[in-house]
């Protein structure tokens, strides 16, 4: 994919968050961007990207120097209440290293890291395989879900529509999913947060701490998996072994 197609998506992408935002901004009675995502509902965002819990287990970054860089990123994109998960950057890769105050030679293997996923935690508008000088715009796609959510989720709060999450269950919701590295609960009822809600209760997991880390939380999750599995083997060797039982008699 060459340079001008990245960049057409990204101005797409770009576009449609755009107005998605208007739109939240005229179901809260025409209010400004930043009366849905002032300083405190982005820092929430961010705090919960940014957070070890996330970088670490749900992102998969290891390394402490790769997880500050993430950090970087994260507040980079999320600046504004208008940013949205953006940054257009001026003077490319190395003017983004400049800009994060980092090596522009690790932070283009960091990049390239990211973005090669199969589910991409960044997007620019350069061929990552080719000379990175071009770097003109950066987005950070799950962030950008997230701020949009939460922007929506705000505006259905404050024009009063009918199983709105409350502020507290945004909140929650916010801790408890960013740091799986998953994409918002879209069109979620207030019944619906509720019963998730029990679930976070119940694992202790968010943001803020809790008895089970989310990486307890995998492998225990797993391990149970593994002895359902051997329960169900055993039941099937008993069932054949009744079934040989009964042939042999027969």
């Amino acid at each position: 994919m060459d340079k001008q197609q990245n960049l057409e998506e990204l101005y797409s992408e770009l576009g449609i968050a755009e107005v998605k935002l208007s739109y939240a901004c005229y179901l809260a009675g025409g209010c400004y961007p930043s009366q849905l995502l002032g300083a405190r509902a982005r820092h929430l965002v961010v705090r919960a990207f940014s957070s070890e819990l996330a970088a670490r287990s749900g992102f998969g970054m290891r390394q402490k120097t790769m997880r500050d860089r993430w950090s970087q990123l994260i507040q980079l994109t999320a600046a504004t209440p208008t940013a949205l998960g953006f940054f257009k950057i001026e003077g490319g890769l190395r003017g983004l290293a400049q800009e994060l105050s980092t090596d522009h030679t690790t932070l283009s293997r960091n990049l390239k890291t990211w973005a090669e996923r199969p589910y991409p935690l960044v997007r620019t508008d350069f061929d990552l395989l080719s000379d990175c000088k071009s770097l003109g715009w950066i987005q950070i796609p799950l962030l950008t879900d997230w701020l949009i959510w939460t922007a929506e989720q705000r505006a259905r709060l404050e024009s009063g529509q009918p199983g709105h999450l409350y502020e507290k269950t945004i909140v929650r919701l916010t801790e408890y999913m960013i740091p799986m590295g998953i994409t918002p609960p879209c069109d979620i009822t207030s019944e619906e947060a509720s019963r998730l809600m029990v679930g976070a209760r119940e694992f202790g997991h968010s943001v803020s701490g809790g008895p089970e880390t989310l990486e307890e939380r995998i492998r225990r999750l797993r391990e149970e998996r593994r002895e359902k599995f051997r329960k169900i083997r055993r039941k099937g060797y008993e069932q054949r072994e009744a079934r040989r039982r009964l042939a042999a008699v027969a």
